[in-house]
This record gives C-alpha cells, structure tokens and sequence, in this order.
C-alpha cells in the first residue's frame, strides 16, 4: 500500500508529484528524504505532495490505505 520512487530534481526549485487516489483508498502519510513536505488531497481524487527541489535525487515515499 506504499508507492515509492526517487526523483531527480532542480535544487531549490518547487517540485510536485501527483497521484490519483480511487475512491476505496485513502492518503495516510508521505515521506520525503531530507525535506520538508506539503500534502495537498483534492477533492478531485488528486494527491499534490510538494517540497523543494534538492542537489541529489531525493527519495519519497506515499503511504494508502484501504477505507473501512
């Protein structure tokens, strides 16, 4: 229930992943390596996790869980 990933990005420079979330799930945390992390769920299903941009590739994790 964990999406993972490392990304490549321009240091000090906003930077945003998005991922779409299906109704039976739902956001429980992200983890961003090294940085401060702003998580935005939209009511239109979209997950906007935004940090800023680092010199080394920054790993990140997003956690799910099924809803009850």
């Amino acid at each position: 229930m964990t999406l993972q990933g490392t990304s490549d990005t321009v240091p000090d420079a906003p930077y945003t992943l998005f991922f779409y979330v299906p109704g039976a799930f739902e956001f429980e945390k992200a983890l961003v390596q090294g940085v401060a992390v702003d998580c935005v769920p939209g009511s239109d299903g979209l997950l906007r996790v935004r940090f800023l941009g680092q010199k080394a590739p920054v790993d990140w994790s997003v956690k799910f869980a099924k809803k009850q």
